[in-house]
């Protein structure tokens, strides 16, 4: 029993959207772009004055550990790439600011992507139903099935 109940309080099924991100700029600016699995892009800017940092490596692992953190988004990182002229010590709020505003953007981005179907067109003139007179057997019990019968030449 105790398991039953564990088994259905896990998620049964969980979409998640594989997206790209590239961190890029110089020293005055910060430049992040996310893209998609379907192809959509967004590219968003953080302006400022982002020292060189001491520890290059470190602050590398960072700069990527920082962007690629999704959390509860609908997106996970699939591909991380750092193209910075150097080593950048961004603070964490900065770059967990950047990266929350880049993907509301993609959200939004995603969101006027999605091409809507459009409705089959009414076709003129309407069918006709092969009979024009049913018998008792049709079995039009209701109102909806008269006018259906009706609306297709039925009498």
């Amino acid at each position: 029993d105790h398991n039953w109940q564990q088994a259905l309080l896990k998620t049964s099924s969980e979409r998640r959207i594989a997206v790209d991100i590239e961190l890029s700029g110089w020293q005055e600016q910060l430049v992040l772009t996310m893209t998609s699995e379907e192809g959509v892009s967004v590219t968003h800017t953080l302006d400022g004055e982002f020292a060189e940092a001491t520890q290059a490596e470190k602050a590398l692992a960072n700069l990527r550990d920082g962007v690629a953190k999704l959390g509860q988004t609908l997106y996970y990182s699939r591909n991380v790439e750092i193209n910075l002229p150097g080593a950048l010590f961004v603070p964490n709020s900065l770059l967990n600011q950047l990266r929350r505003e880049t993907a509301e953007m993609l959200d939004d981005a995603r969101l006027k992507a999605v091409v809507r179907g459009s409705r089959k067109p009414v076709s003129v003139p309407p069918p006709v139903y092969p009979e024009t007179h049913l018998s008792f057997l049709a079995n039009v019990y209701n109102h909806k099935a008269r006018e259906f019968y009706q609306r297709y030449g039925v009498q």
